[in-house]
């Protein structure tokens, strides 16, 4: 219901809307989805946000660094609204500089290619799905990958993520952003990810339904996180 009023108060204002991310992923694998959303807008998300919260309630909090707004619901329910962007990373682990773009801009900044999955939330094109990347293929081929040799050096958490994934899902990291991932991991740029960022990530590996295996696969790639 969320979603379907979303839409329709997205085509009723000018705005594109499109689902993305894990909910998609799992919806594809079959698995139940966790309820909180992920919405790209092509436009403004702050202000599409604000219309949101007058049809549903809840506290509204925004990040107008990265183009971005939560809305939690008074039932908890969490739904992160993001404008539709492009990121550039000055150096490795650095908070990357924004600026508005398209779905496909958007989709290209993800982790892997899996999450990069996007359906359209408008009444006249609900349920079309978009996949520039072939992460269809790669769900289906049970396959994670990145989309460019830096992924891992942008963001070294991705390293971390990479293996939640694997682990959860029995996944393959496919072998060239096994090779990228390797690389970062020799180059230690987990070290230079702040502290709090880590502990919100290490807090996840103990979330996932066999945590024990994601740390030790971590521990066998050369990984160290206590810190």
């Amino acid at each position: 219901m969320i979603l379907q009023q979303s839409g329709m108060t997205a085509a009723a204002t000018g705005y594109k809307l499109y689902l993305v991310g894990g909910m998609i992923r799992d919806l594809l694998l079959d698995q139940t989805p966790e309820y909180d959303y992920d919405l790209v807008v092509v436009g403004d998300a702050g202000r599409f946000a604000m219309l949101l919260k007058k049809q549903f309630g809840g506290r509204l909090t925004f990040y107008p660094r990265y183009l971005t707004a939560t809305l939690k619901l008074d039932d908890d329910t969490k739904i992160d609204l993001v404008t539709a962007r492009r990121e550039f990373y000055s150096k490795p682990a650095a908070s990357p500089r924004v600026e508005a773009s398209d779905l496909k801009d958007d989709l290209y900044r993800r982790d892997f290619t899996v999450n990069a999955l996007a359906c359209s939330l408008l009444p006249a094109e609900s349920g079309l799905l978009y996949d520039y990347y072939n992460g269809y293929e790669d769900l289906q081929n049970r396959l994670i990958r990145v989309f460019h040799p830096n992924s891992f050096r942008d963001d070294p958490l991705r390293i971390i993520r990479a293996v939640r994934f694997e682990q959860r899902h029995a996944f393959t990291i496919e072998k060239k952003t096994y090779a990228f991932m390797e690389e970062a991991i020799k180059a230690e740029t987990l070290a230079l990810v702040s502290s709090e960022r880590l502990a919100r990530e290490v807090k996840n590996v103990y979330l996932e339904p066999y945590p024990v295996r994601v740390l030790e696969r971590l521990r066998d790639l050369g990984v160290v996180i206590n810190r």
